[in-house]
């Protein structure tokens, strides 16, 4: 199997934009909401919508 593991845990992807090391799910979670941002009628392959949910309403509790 070769590509991105989300059941991975340990940290060995690197990006050039952001400081740091990242585990497989970290990677496909900051795909996910960049794709929410730009292209938000794509699909990923890899859905954590309901988690993205979660997440947008604890950032913006305001809005339900």
């Amino acid at each position: 199997m070769q590509g991105i593991n989300p059941a991975d845990s340990e940290k060995q992807y690197t990006l050039k934009s952001l400081p740091g090391q990242f585990s497989g799910l970290q990677l496909l979670c900051i795909m996910y909401v960049a794709f929410k941002q730009i292209a938000p009628e794509k699909d990923t392959g890899f859905d954590v919508s309901r988690e993205y949910a979660v997440a947008l309403s604890m950032h913006h509790p305001e809005k339900k």
